[in-house]
C-alpha cells in the first residue's frame, strides 16, 4: 500500500501544475470482493488502494486529474510462481478453508490464470483515452462476475436492514 502513496507524492505536484493527467491504481478484484479465506492481509491492502483511489478522485477532480482503480481478476503473471508469494511458515490447523485456498493458489493456479496481462494493459490504455473514464475498472470475466455478486449481496443486506439502519438517526 505504501508504494502507491510514494508514487503519488512525487507525481501529484506535476499533475497539479499541468491541471491534467490520469492516475491508475491497480488493486485486485480481492479489493472489491474480499471473501477469500486466508487472504485477509492481501485483501486489506487492495481495499486500501480502492479507498485511496476513490478519495483521491474526489480531491483532484477540480484540478482536471482523473483517477481510476483497476480490479483485475487472476492475471497470468508470476505472482503465484514458486517462492514469489510470501507465506507464513507456520499454519494453524483450525483454518482448513484458508489452507485449502492457499494450497489451491500456490499449487494449481500458476500459469492457469484467465487474465492476459497485455489485454489488461490495453484496457487501461483504452480507459485513459475516453472523456469520462471510470473510477472503477474491472478487468476480466472473473472480476466482473465477482463484482456483480458482491453488489447483489450489498443490495440484499441494504434492503433487509434499511428500516433498522434508518432508525439509528435522530428523529426529524
Amino acid at each position: 500500500m505504501f508504494a502507491p502513496l510514494h508514487v503519488l507524492r512525487h507525481a501529484l505536484p506535476h499533475l497539479r501544475a499541468q491541471r491534467s493527467g490520469h492516475i491508475f491504481n491497480v488493486a485486485s478484484i480481492v479489493g472489491f470482493q474480499g471473501g477469500y479465506a486466508g487472504w485477509s492481509s492481501y485483501a486489506a491492502t487492495k481495499f486500501a488502494v480502492a479507498g485511496l483511489t476513490e478519495s483521491l478522485a474526489a480531491e483532484v477532480a477540480e484540478l482536471g486529474i482523473r483517477v481510476t482503480v483497476v480490479y483485475p481478476g487472476p492475471v497470468r503473471t508470476d505472482f503465484l510462481a514458486q517462492g514469489v508469494l510470501g507465506v507464513a511458515k507456520r499454519s494453524i490447523p483450525d483454518y482448513t478453508e484458508a489452507q485449502a485456498s492457499l494450497d489451491l493458489h500456490l499449487n494449481g493456479l500458476h500459469g492457469q490464470q484467465a487474465g492476459d496481462p497485455e489485454k489488461v494493459a490495453t484496457l487501461i490504455l483504452q480507459a485513459s483515452r475516453v472523456a469520462e473514464p471510470p473510477i472503477h475498472l474491472f478487468a476480466g470475466k472473473i472480476a466482473s462476475t465477482l463484482a456483480e455478486q458482491k453488489m447483489h449481496v450489498i443490495r440484499k443486506d441494504l434492503d433487509a436492514w434499511r428500516g433498522a439502519s434508518d432508525a439509528t438517526d435522530f428523529p426529524d
